[in-house]
C-alpha cells in the first residue's frame, strides 16, 4: 500500500491507469457500425471544407428547437476528416470520453484537495465514470457528441473557477462553448455559487458575486436565443414539453434510481415504467435508513453537500424527459458523492480500495456486454440492409418513391433502426430516393417476421419466423384513412388503391417486413 501511495503521489501515474483502462473497456466499441440516427447526424452537418463549416453556426436543429452551433461545427470539421469512415469515429469517441474521464480526476482533485486521500478519492471517482455501464450510447452515439462535448466545457471552466476560486476569463470561455454546445449548461453558474460558498467558504453575498457574471451569461444567452435566432428555450413546444411538478419528479426519481442501479437495461425500463410507485415506496422503505446513518456522519460535510447539490442541479435542465444519455453529466457528481462516500465511512483505505475496484470491475463487465450487444445487432442490421441493397438496387433505380409498411425500428429494445431510418437506408441504396416508412416495430429478434394473409379487402399481417422485409408501392397513390394509433403504434391503416380498385385494410398485430410485389 506504502509503494502504491508512492505511485500515487504524482497525477502522471493516475492518468495512465485512466488511460489504460480506458483503452481495454471501450476497445470493442471500435467495431459497432452505424446506427440510429449517426448517418442522419453526418449528412446534415456534411461540408466540403473547413471553410463551409464555419456556416454551420447559422444552423439550428430538430426544426430549430435547439441552437447548438459548437456542436454542429464539431461535427462539420469530423464529418469533412472521417466522411463515413464508422471505426474513425468509434475511435474519436472512446478517445473523448477517457479525456473527459481525465478532466473528472482533475476536477475531484481540486475538489478534494485538504483530503489526505485526494488522488484516491479522485481516481476512483474517475474509473467508476469511465466504466459507467449506463454510458453506452453515452460515449458510442456519434449523435450524443452534444453530451460529450458540452461535459469537456462545463468541466474545464469548473476547473479553471476551482483553482483559485474566483472567476477568470478561461472560465468564461469554456462556459460559453458549453452553453452553445448543450443547454444542460445552464446549471453550471448554481454549481459555481454552491462551489464558492461550500468549497471555497465564501458568505452568501460572495459567493452570488463571484457567480453574478455567469448567470449574466446565462441571461443573455437566453435572450439571444429567443430575439435573434427565434429560438425560445422556454417553449412548451419542444421535445422536453412534458413539464409539470408530477412529471419533474418523477423523473428525478427515476434518473437518481438509474444512477444507484446503473445496470440499466431496456426490460428493467419497462418494470420500473410499469411498477413506478411500487418500486419506489420499496426502495424509500430500504434506503432510508442507510440515508439517515450517512446524513448523521456527515450532515456538517460541505463537501458532502457541494455533490449531493452537483448531482440534483446538473440533472435539472433535462427533468422534464427521462433518457439516460442526460445522465452522463450528472453522473461525474455521483460517482465523486460514492468515491468520496466510501473513503470518508470506511476506517481502512484497503477496504474502500477492494471496494471500488469490484464496483469498477462489476461496471466494466456490464459495459463490454453492452457493446457486444450493439455490434451483433448492427452487424446484422447491416447484413439485412445491403442484402436488400444488392438484391433490389437495380430494380429502384429510375424509381422516385420506396414505401415500407414497418421496419424492425428496436430490436430486443434497442434501437438500432428506429431513428432516422429512411437517411439509413438511402446511405446503402447510394439513390436519391424518396422514402417513406408507415409504422415500426419492436421484435425480439433479427429472426422475426411478420406473414401476409389476404381476404376480400382486409390484409392481416400476423408473426413468424424468417426472412425481413414486406415491401410495396414506388408511386405517390397512397391515402391515408383514420389511422389507429395504440400506444403510439400504428396498428390499423386503410389504404387506397396499392392492391386492386378496393379499398385495402392492413392490420399489424408484430414484426417485420418482407417484399410485396406490385
Amino acid at each position: 500500500m506504502k509503494n502504491f501511495k508512492v505511485l500515487m503521489g504524482t497525477n502522471r501515474f493516475p492518468s495512465l491507469i485512466i488511460l489504460i483502462v480506458g483503452i481495454i473497456v471501450l476497445y470493442s466499441s471500435i467495431h459497432i457500425l452505424f446506427f440510429g440516427d449517426e448517418i442522419a447526424f453526418i449528412k446534415r452537418n456534411e461540408v466540403k471544407s473547413v471553410n463551409e463549416a464555419l456556416h454551420l453556426f447559422d444552423k439550428k436543429d430538430y426544426d430549430g428547437e435547439y441552437y447548438r452551433p459548437i456542436v454542429n461545427f464539431a461535427a462539420g470539421i469530423l464529418t469533412y476528416f472521417f466522411g463515413y469512415t464508422v471505426i474513425l469515429y468509434r475511435i474519436f469517441n472512446a478517445l473523448l470520453h477517457i479525456i473527459n474521464t481525465l478532466l473528472l480526476y482533475y476536477l475531484g482533485i481540486l475538489i478534494f484537495k485538504n483530503n489526505r486521500n485526494n488522488k484516491f478519492i479522485s481516481l476512483g471517482a474517475a474509473l467508476l465514470f469511465l466504466t459507467f455501464p449506463i454510458h453506452d450510447l453515452a460515449i458510442i452515439w456519434h449523435t450524443d457528441l452534444t453530451d460529450r462535448l458540452m461535459f469537456t466545457f462545463y468541466l474545464s471552466g469548473l476547473i479553471s473557477f476551482l483553482k483559485n476560486i474566483r472567476v477568470t476569463s478561461l472560465s468564461i470561455v469554456f462556459f460559453i462553448l458549453a452553453l452553445l454546445s448543450k443547454e444542460m449548461a445552464f446549471s453550471f453558474p448554481f454549481i459555481i455559487f454552491s462551489a464558492a460558498y461550500l468549497l471555497g467558504k465564501f458568505d452568501f453575498k460572495k459567493a452570488l458575486v463571484s457567480s453574478l457574471p455567469y448567470f449574466i451569461l446565462a441571461i443573455i444567452f437566453i435572450l439571444l436565443r429567443f430575439l435573434v435566432f427565434n429560438n425560445n428555450i422556454l417553449s412548451s413546444n419542444t421535445l422536453h414539453a412534458g413539464f409539470g411538478l408530477l412529471v419533474i419528479v418523477k423523473n428525478y426519481a427515476l434518473f437518481l434510481g438509474v444512477l444507484i442501479f446503473p445496470f440499466f437495461t431496456y426490460s428493467i425500463q419497462e418494470i420500473v415504467k410499469n411498477n413506478f410507485f411500487a418500486i419506489l415506496i420499496s426502495t424509500l422503505v430500504i434506503a432510508v435508513p442507510f440515508i439517515l446513518i450517512i446524513l448523521k456522519k456527515v450532515r456538517s460535510d460541505k463537501t458532502f453537500w457541494f455533490l449531493v447539490i452537483f448531482v440534483l442541479l446538473a440533472i435539472l435542465p433535462a427533468s422534464r424527459l427521462f433518457m439516460k444519455w442526460y445522465l452522463y453529466l450528472p453522473s461525474s457528481g455521483f460517482t465523486l458523492l460514492v468515491s468520496y462516500l466510501l473513503y470518508s465511512l470506511i476506517s481502512k483505505e484497503r477496504i474502500a480500495v477492494i471496494i471500488v475496484t469490484l464496483l469498477v470491475l462489476l461496471y466494466s463487465i456490464s459495459l463490454f456486454a453492452s457493446q457486444r450487444k450493439w455490434i451483433t445487432l448492427t452487424r446484422q442490421a447491416d447484413q439485412i440492409l445491403s442484402k436488400f441493397t444488392d438484391d433490389n438496387k437495380s430494380e429502384l433505380i429510375g424509381k422516385k418513391e420506396l414505401l415500407f409498411l414497418t421496419i424492425p425500428a428496436k430490436v430486443d429494445n434497442y434501437p438500432v433502426l428506429q431513428l432516422n431510418f429512411e437517411e439509413h437506408l438511402r446511405y446503402y441504396l447510394q439513390l436519391p430516393i424518396s422514402i417513406d416508412v408507415l409504422s415500426r416495430s419492436n421484435i425480439s429478434s433479427f429472426d422475426d417476421e411478420i406473414i401476409l394473409t389476404k381476404s376480400d379487402s382486409v390484409i392481416s399481417l400476423s408473426q413468424t419466423n424468417g426472412n425481413y422485409f414486406v415491401l410495396f408501392g414506388y408511386e405517390k397513390n397512397t391515402k391515408f384513412v383514420k389511422p389507429d394509433l395504440k400506444n403510439g403504434e400504428l396498428k390499423r391503416i386503410n389504404i387506397d388503391n396499392n392492391f386492386g380498385s378496393n379499398e385495402s385494410v392492413f392490420t399489424f398485430t408484430n414484426g417485420k417486413f418482407k417484399r410485396i410485389e406490385q
